[in-house]
């Protein structure tokens, strides 16, 4: 009798009444999912930040005073020279004359971002003219002075006395005034004939970009290719980037056994992204690329898919018309 007491004070305290009611986990609350208030759209990652920080520059930059920006042309770079460009950039008609003020200012970034901001402000700034070729014969900074002539090819035209004074630039003893000289001397184009001689002797100058902008200018101006006949051993120059920027010229010229010459040897540079370069602009030249077609043949062998591609899509360019 005792036993089957024990069994039934055991069986109510294990029952689901009598359990310590303390000792139950409580149950949480469901919580509600939340509604996505911007839902993504469907772009990759890396463009939704780029496009999120496109929206983030909402700056009206035709109502910010001029005046309050002028402290930021003495930087160099970053975000303020940024701002204060675009700010320059959206008032044309107020800023031309403040720049121009800016031309003789004694802070050397001031004057380079006053000069170089009047060559991009074209046609607004075209009554500047004068003030910028005042800077042409009174600059004494380089640094500014290759900028007053990168402004000046964007300004001014052909003039006999502009062009004398650009010939006369061409033996500065500042690599960069005389590489920009030589290329401003190039996009005056025929007008521009007493310059052959001076332009000639860079030919033969230290700095293989000017030996290049030299060939180029000669191009544009006498209209034949001899300069490039006299820098044809700088395809193989050892600089990569100078022969990428030698093949990016070879576009502009025109399809003569020369520069066919210079693309063969470009589709057999040691550097595999310049022959897939060549490749590309033969695509473009087509049926006017035929004496390449042996070498693209062999450039379409190779292990390289990008390189086979582009070499298999030229030689279908080039025999569309047969």
């Amino acid at each position: 009798m005792r036993l089957v007491f024990s069994s039934l004070m055991i069986l109510l305290l294990l029952s689901p009444g009598c359990k310590d009611q303390s000792r139950e986990t409580p149950k949480k609350a469901a919580v509600p999912a939340l509604k996505k208030k911007f839902p993504l759209p469907n772009l990759p990652k890396s463009a939704f930040i780029r496009k999120k920080i496109s929206q983030l520059d909402v700056e009206d930059y035709t109502k910010i005073p001029l005046n309050s920006v002028l402290k930021d042309l003495k930087k160099a770079r970053g975000h303020e020279i940024e701002r204060a460009q675009k700010v320059f950039m959206a008032q044309p008609e107020k800023a031309v004359p403040l720049l121009v003020s800016l031309l003789d200012n004694s802070d050397n970034l001031t004057r380079i971002h006053a000069v170089r901001l009047l060559g991009d402000l074209m046609p607004h700034s075209k009554h500047s003219l004068p003030a910028v070729l005042k800077r042409l014969h009174e600059e004494k900074i380089t640094k500014i002075l290759s900028m007053v002539i990168d402004s000046l090819r964007k300004m001014a035209p052909h003039s006999p006395a502009l062009e004398r004074d650009l010939l006369a630039l061409l033996s500065s003893p500042s690599p960069l005034v005389v590489w920009q000289a030589a290329k401003s001397l190039g996009v005056f184009g025929k007008k521009a004939t007493k310059s052959i001689e001076g332009l000639k002797k860079l030919l033969t100058a230290k700095e293989n970009y000017i030996r290049l902008t030299a060939a180029t200018s000669l191009w544009q101006i006498s209209g034949n290719l001899e300069g490039f006949m006299a820098i044809k051993k700088d395809m193989e120059d050892p600089d990569r980037n100078f022969r990428k920027l030698f093949i990016t010229t070879l576009s502009k010229l025109p399809p003569e056994p020369l520069v066919m010459e210079f693309y063969i040897r470009a589709l057999n540079d040691k550097a595999i992204p310049l022959r897939r370069m060549a490749a590309l602009a033969l695509k473009k030249l087509g049926p006017k690329a035929k004496k390449t077609l042996d070498t693209l043949r062999e450039a379409a062998k190779h292990k390289d898919y990008s390189l086979r591609k582009y070499s298999l899509e030229a030689i279908a360019a080039i025999e569309k018309s047969n």
